[in-house]
């Protein structure tokens, strides 16, 4: 595996990212995120903050960065980040594109919300690393087709 210098993962959730220095093949099963929701800090949670705290356990010394545009969801990461024994899990207080300025160049991204700046963010993903892999998720069919646009011009 890749030391932290070398490579970095993201995942995206209202404008927000998570993003590992390191490559990880996520093979998140259905049994281990429901047992880790379980224990999960409730009263706001989504389910990136699961994939955060998966990719994050899954990374070993990596970092993986969390960009959040809530500030309820950044306090409920970092108390699941404590509970959970996550030091490498670095919670950004931002919104996607913005906050991706500062953060190194990922390897690998999960984006699962973009408040509808997902050209921007897959311009400045590319642009940060042309080989980047990249997952997007989609609840609306125009998501869907837009994510698919967006991509082809890469």
């Amino acid at each position: 595996m890749p030391s932290s210098a070398q490579s970095s993962v993201f995942s995206a959730m209202s404008a927000s990212l998570s993003y590992q220095t390191t490559i990880v093949e996520p093979s998140f099963s259905l049994q281990r995120r429901y047992e880790l929701s379980k224990r999960l800090e409730r009263d706001f949670c989504t389910a990136l903050d699961i994939i955060d705290l998966e990719l994050s356990l899954m990374a070993g010394q990596a970092d993986v960065y969390a960009i959040e545009c809530e500030e309820k969801a950044v306090e409920l990461i970092g108390k699941n980040r404590e509970r959970f024994g996550c030091g490498n899990l670095h919670v950004v207080f931002g919104k996607a594109p913005q906050a991706l300025d500062s953060l190194p160049a990922p390897d690998a991204v999960f984006i699962g919300g973009t408040k509808g700046n997902l050209p921007e963010i897959l311009s400045i993903l590319f642009e940060k690393n042309p080989s980047v892999r990249i997952v997007v998720t989609a609840i609306l069919l125009e998501t869907a087709l837009q994510a698919c646009e967006s991509l082809e011009a890469f």
